[in-house]
């Protein structure tokens, strides 16, 4: 069996996987038989188009859609659209509907997933994971300082927080070391918690903040997870936070875009 650019990226990063190839479906819930999963279980990679030649991956869970207005203020623009088809597989290398970030080279590259894990009540208790690949060129005086930045944004969120940074080494899956800036705080924080009957509430829970940042070249990474505390060993962050930080690395492509 050829392994597809996806498989293939997978298998360079060392990560374990199971490829299911099926036929053409018209839904996700049709792509969610073929697999054999709910339709939560499934993650729909979605190419947005923030500006010229300027794109990024939206990661939404099965059944759930993107909010638009959420998603602009986010990113601070007032306008994205999503790219026609052709231009979806000239940017990803990929067929609309079949799209996955892995092996997906994307200048700026800028991510956030969202999954849920059910309580025993049946609602839905959500965690975060964010990554993004800043360049120098576009931060305040060239990236000076940043990790001081990145905690003077959530000091507010985190009062009586230590803010510390600690130097830290992420596995690679070449057994290898990537050094990390790492800093972790605990506060309550909003989630949005999905009650049994689909209704969504906004809920303080208290809940973990995990960054991970380094400079590479002229690139700034950052990784956080935001996970309410009690749903920390569903998720296994202490084992999946220093895994995704052994895996994420900027390479160079051709111009200045990252990998």
């Amino acid at each position: 069996m050829n392994e597809t650019p996806g498989g293939h990226a997978a298998s360079s990063l060392g990560i374990p996987f199971t490829e299911i190839r099926y036929g053409k479906v018209s839904s996700v819930e049709e792509a969610a038989a073929a697999r054999g999963v709910s339709v939560a279980a499934v993650v729909k990679s979605l190419l947005v188009r923030r500006g010229e030649d300027d794109y990024l991956l939206v990661l939404v869970p099965g059944d759930r859609s993107i909010s638009w207005p959420k998603l602009r203020g986010l990113l601070g623009v007032s306008r994205l659209s999503m790219p026609d088809a052709a231009t979806a597989l000239e940017v990803t290398g990929y067929e609309r509907g079949t799209i996955t970030p892995l092996g997906v080279d994307l200048p700026g590259l800028s991510q956030t997933f969202e999954g849920t894990i059910e309580d025993e009540k049946g609602g839905k208790i959500p965690f975060y994971l964010y990554l993004a690949a800043i360049n120098k060129k576009d931060t305040p005086r060239g990236g000076d300082n940043m990790a001081g930045s990145i905690g003077t944004r959530f000091r507010p969120l985190f009062t009586g927080g230590n803010f510390t940074w600690q130097r830290v080494q992420a596995p690679t899956p070449q057994g290898a070391g990537l050094q990390w800036q790492h800093l972790r705080l605990n506060a309550n924080q909003p989630f949005r918690y999905v009650s049994p009957d689909g209704e969504v509430e906004k809920v303080e829970m208290p809940g973990v903040l995990e960054l991970y940042y380094r400079a590479e070249g002229d690139w700034l990474v950052t990784i956080a997870w935001r996970v309410p505390q009690s749903i920390t060993g569903s998720v296994e962050l202490s084992r999946w936070a220093p895994l995704v930080a052994g895996t994420v690395k900027v390479g160079k492509t051709s111009g200045d875009d990252p990998e």
